[in-house]
């Protein structure tokens, strides 16, 4: 919400912390999320919902999406994605195990811009992106539909130990319907947050 805000965009705020019940009220209210253009699924939200019963929750997601609306979603919000739309992009680990693309490692990397207009905005092929908490969801390949707009080697735990996944998606979207999905891997984090990360965000926040 500070990088909205800090737009100048007016936005909605809906408390997804454990024991509010109020976004998964929103969610599954079809015509209050159809008052919005662009949905945002901050990562850390309670998603204790897709334990019992997620179809719901993930129709009214695509009904939105086909009907012209845009979503966001960050880190562990991937389950938004991957559950909604799972033939776009294909997360580390089962699908069916909530949680299972969480092995990503703490540190900085330097992802592959492949966007040029990112390129042109960051003034380089290069976006200094950092991870400042560990176990972040990794995405490992996207469908032909898809738009793999930033990739990175990444470190991951594997059951092994560290292992390293080689020019992996960090930042992908695609369209669906009349609507656009953006996921990124990192998100922002207060000071965390590079310069790169400010502006790659700044402009797909613009263009959803």
């Amino acid at each position: 919400e500070d990088i909205i805000a800090g737009m100048g965009l007016e936005y909605t705020e809906f408390d997804g912390q454990i024991g509010s019940g109020e976004y998964l009220g929103f969610l599954l209210d079809p015509v209050a999320m159809a008052e919005f253009d662009v949905i945002f699924f901050n990562c850390g939200a309670a998603m204790g919902w897709a334990y019992t019963d997620p179809a719901p929750v993930l129709s009214n997601i695509r009904e939105f999406v086909a009907n012209g609306g845009s979503i966001y979603a960050s880190d562990w919000a991937y389950y938004y994605v991957e559950a909604a739309f799972p033939s776009y992009i294909d997360f580390y680990g089962q699908d069916d195990v909530y949680g299972s693309p969480q092995v990503g490692d703490r540190g900085s990397l330097s992802g592959r811009v492949l966007d040029p207009a990112i390129e042109l905005i960051i003034d380089s092929a290069w976006a200094d992106i950092n991870f400042d908490l560990e176990m972040w969801a990794v995405m490992e390949s996207v469908n032909s539909e898809t738009d793999v707009l930033i990739s990175a080697n990444v470190p991951v735990w594997a059951p092994s130990g560290l292992s390293l996944l080689n020019d992996a998606p960090i930042a992908a979207w695609f369209e669906s319907g009349e609507g656009r999905v953006l996921y990124t891997a990192f998100h922002y984090e207060g000071d965390a947050t590079t310069l790169d990360m400010m502006d790659i965000l700044e402009f797909y926040i613009a263009n959803l």
